[in-house]
Parts: C-alpha cells; structure tokens; sequence
C-alpha cells in the first residue's frame, strides 16, 4: 500500500527499548523506564527525543513487567466481558461501548494512552465500567411508573364518560 512496513520508525524504537529491559518481572517501576542513562541514550538516537515507546503494552511492560501486563490482561479481559454483557442487554449503549473498547484496544497499538490521562483511555474505562443492579432496578420502577402514567392519562376521558 506505499506505507512504511516500520509504522515510521516505531518498530525500531520498540526493538531498542526492548533490548533496553532489564528487569522483566516487575519493569523499572511506574514511569521509571524514561529517565536517567537509558532516556540519554534513547535521545542520542533519535534527534526528535522520543519520552514513550508509542506502543501501550510495551510501555506496560517496561514500567511495570510482566506483572504489569497480567493485571491489563485482566483489566481487558473483564472489560470484554462486561462490555459484550451490556450489548446484550441494550445494544445502542453497548455498541458505543464495544466501539471505545475497540478502539482504545487498536489505538494503543500504536500509541501509548494507557500512562496518561488521555481520552481514549478515559473512554476505555468508562466502556468497561458496569453500574450495579440497583441501578437496573430504579429503572424498571421509573418505566413502570412512567407506563402507569401513559396508561392512567388513556384511561382518564373513558373514565370522565362513565
């Protein structure tokens, strides 16, 4: 398609990072891989002085380890569930909330939302988040109160008749 197989230089930014890790198990800890001798090297690099590996999940894991990518794992996976148990429930909510799941998911391929507060990742945890029943219950009572009403206000001139 004329595009850069290279996803303009990302993937040679992920080859130097990766090869950069040294603790894989826990990272370098929260927001710890950009600093010091490694972002000095990094930047002597790249004259543009790249500060994210501009994949999300590698950004996981070079702060966080694999212990950083077990919890997102879970974040996604329970985020799948829930999101695929409210386009069941109500598909217009639930396919806006599939959409920002899907596209937080893709965006951060090639990006790093996930260590800011970025809006897709703002959108991907409002997607993934589930009101409690209670709530589902208040409004069964609201549309039950709502078609008593339409119904009473029917019933009223046949009523007035009598």
């Amino acid at each position: 398609m004329g595009r850069d197989p290279t996803l303009t230089g990302r993937t040679q930014i992920w080859d130097l990072v990766l090869s950069m890790t040294t603790k894989p198990l826990l990272g370098t800890g929260f927001e710890s891989f950009w600093l010091g001798s490694r972002l000095q090297k990094i930047w002597s690099i790249y004259w543009w002085h790249p500060n994210e590996a501009h994949n999300a999940y590698i950004e996981v894991y070079l702060n966080l380890g694999w212990m950083g990518i077990v919890l997102l794992a879970v974040l996604v996976a329970t985020g799948y569930r829930k999101v695929f148990s409210a386009l069941r429930r109500d598909p217009d909510e639930g396919g806006l909330r599939l959409a920002y799941f899907v596209t937080a998911l893709a965006y951060n391929c090639t990006e790093s939302a996930i260590r800011i507060m970025h809006p897709v990742w703002i959108l991907f945890l409002l997607a993934t988040i589930t009101v409690p029943a209670g709530w589902e219950q208040i409004k069964k009572k609201e549309r039950a109160r709502a078609l008593t009403s339409q119904v009473g206000s029917q019933l009223t001139p046949c009523l007035e008749e009598v």
